[in-house]
């Protein structure tokens, strides 16, 4: 189900992101240079944002994909001091999945016994 929200959201919103430029030119001047990515990653750093709030594991993966991506997206459009952050992040999320993970193990563990 939350695969096929991200998927719709992301989408929908990508198509606006890429045809923004041509609905208020006033502000947006040029288009997105890669609008469905860019939304990609916000609809899935909100989806991550809500599972982690709801302290469900699976927002780590979520958080890991979104850094890979932003490292990759940022290196690409020479953004390296935000490519080299989110690659920290990355790490970050990396270290609360294995936290999470040695958590779950340690309570299945104790409530064995």
């Amino acid at each position: 189900m939350v695969a096929i929200i991200i998927l719709l959201v992301t989408l929908s919103m990508g198509t606006f992101v890429k045809n923004i430029h041509t609905l208020i030119p006033a502000i947006f001047i040029s288009p997105a240079s890669y609008p469905y990515i860019d939304t990609f990653v916000a609809v899935l750093s909100v989806i991550a944002t809500v599972l982690l709030a709801r302290r469900k594991i699976e927002n780590w993966i979520l958080w890991i994909i979104v850094d890979i991506i932003s490292v990759v997206l940022y290196a690409k459009k020479h953004v390296l001091f935000i490519s080299i952050e989110y690659g920290i992040f990355m790490c970050l999320a990396t270290l609360g999945l294995l936290t999470w993970l040695k958590l779950l193990r340690n309570e299945k563990r104790i409530g064995h016994r």
